[in-house]
């Protein structure tokens, strides 16, 4: 994984989201803003959220994807953590963390967490 321009992704012309990252040759959008509810880990899925590879490829370019996010009139990121498509096990799931530094980490599936929908082509 390298670093990767950040770019506002439009449709007719209105932003929609920001492709923040690319990994293993895809390229992931991601929304303008979280969900308005945090959710537990089985609804996150069912949306689109990114796995823990896309959020480490978009945490390397963390101050510009938040940037962007902003420039286009959507939410940075939260200080907090971040569901993840990736499974731990039946019972955990991987999240990501944005207290501080980056990290990951997994927890039950039934605890609400903030849910930033993604597109990955």
């Amino acid at each position: 994984m390298s670093k990767f321009r950040v770019m506002i992704v439009k449709k007719n012309g209105q932003p929609v989201g920001v492709r923040a990252a690319t990994i293993n040759g895809r390229t992931i959008v991601l929304a303008l803003r979280d969900m308005p509810e945090q959710m537990n880990w089985h609804d996150a899925v069912k949306i689109g959220i990114p796995t823990k590879e896309e959020w480490m490829a978009i945490a390397e370019n963390l101050d510009a994807v938040n940037k962007a996010l902003v420039r286009a009139g959507g939410e940075p990121l939260k200080k907090s953590w971040y569901w993840s498509s990736s499974e731990y096990s039946s019972y955990y799931a991987w999240y990501s963390s944005f207290n501080g530094s980056y990290g990951l980490y997994y927890t039950g599936k039934y605890r609400n967490g903030y849910v930033r929908p993604v597109l990955a082509f």
